[in-house]
């Protein structure tokens, strides 16, 4: 099984009250494939480094 990395660059809105994010996405070039992440908790629980948010984060993912 092959291998690949991409990168999502999408600028995104999020608060205290919304710090989850849910995405899916195809693997081409069947319909049938896909990934995704499920509410990921966009805080990193260390109120002492910006503010408690997560600057970047990775996650393998596997179809």
């Amino acid at each position: 099984m092959g291998s690949a990395k991409g990168t999502i660059t999408r600028n995104i809105q999020v608060s205290s009250d919304y710090p989850f994010v849910s995405l899916a996405s195809m693997i081409a070039p069947s319909p049938d494939w896909f990934i995704a992440i499920n509410s990921k908790n966009l805080r990193s629980g260390n109120n002492a480094i910006n503010n408690g948010w997560r600057t970047s984060f990775t996650v393998d993912v596997f179809p």
